[in-house]
């Protein structure tokens, strides 16, 4: 059986949408499938109800090959989040590695309608992403070597579990001190406003769903989990960002109002 990188993402909420707002779910579903997953030739995809699984097709042996597959799962989780993010819907994903078949989409030797997908990668997945009580991505033991992009930090030590930071924008862009007079050089000399407009959105949408008392308490605990992963890392700019109530102009002072508006609608950067 093949050995392989495969992430495992969950839409959050799926049960109440489906009772509460089933006229959201086509979009959704259309958000997966707009996936850029499905036109990169290295990776494979199988959608079902609200789990998307994707998987590098051919197997990689070398660690640059290796940490190919990480990064681009890692990104497709990123780009799938920021285009659920205008719906206000989240996801929670783990890749992990290990042996993994699937049959394909089309009609094959072996099975002409049905199918089929298996393996030990799959058990552990989705096994792990259950016992996962936060939001967003997460690398396993078996993955995290091989992340050289995106930066990681423990979450569950016992079980090896990092949680994925993908809120690059913030990262690479002056945003984990206390002063953002570089970021706002950066942010607007390179024309990104619109981009570093979702991590800032997200991280308003962590906020204020930890702290909504019309969600239950384990729901609203895995937004929190999530925030404090970030307000551990960006102690600076989620202070500041909570001090002003979410006033994104006290971070870098210009008007954000287009750039968040756009967010969930084709004039995104992701639609």
């Amino acid at each position: 059986m093949a050995e392989r990188f495969l992430l495992y993402v969950d839409l959050l909420g799926f049960s109440d949408l489906v009772r509460e707002q089933p006229e959201l779910l086509p979009e959704l579903f259309g958000v997966m499938d707009r996936s850029n997953a499905h036109r990169h030739g290295d990776f494979g995809v199988i959608q079902f109800s609200d789990t998307l699984l994707i998987y590098n097709k051919p197997e990689v042996h070398s660690t640059h090959d290796k940490q190919y597959c990480a990064m681009y799962l890692c990104e497709f989780a990123q780009e799938i989040q920021n285009m659920l993010l205008g719906r206000d819907v989240f996801l929670r994903g783990l890749v992990t590695y290990g042996q993994f078949n699937d049959t394909g989409p089309t009609p094959n030797e072996s099975f002409c309608h049905v199918r089929a997908f298996w393996g030990n990668a799959l058990i552990h997945a989705h096994t792990r992403q259950q016992e996962i009580k936060a939001i967003g991505l997460f690398v396993d033991s078996g993955v995290k070597p091989y992340m050289n992009i995106f930066d990681t930090h423990i979450y569950d030590e016992h079980k090896g579990i990092w949680f994925a930071d993908t809120a690059t924008y913030l990262r690479n862009k002056f945003f984990e001190g206390t002063d953002f007079s570089y970021a706002h050089f950066d942010v607007t000399s390179s024309g990104i406003e619109s981009l570093i407009a979702y991590d800032l959105l997200y991280l308003k949408r962590l906020f204020e769903h930890g702290h909504d008392e019309t969600l239950s308490p384990s729901i609203r605990s895995k937004y929190l989990t999530t925030w404090e992963i970030y307000r551990g890392k960006y102690m600076g700019l989620c202070r500041t960002l909570e001090d002003s109530g979410f006033d994104f102009r006290s971070v870098i002072d210009i008007d954000w109002t287009t750039y968040v508006n756009q967010i969930g609608t084709s004039g995104g950067d992701f639609g």
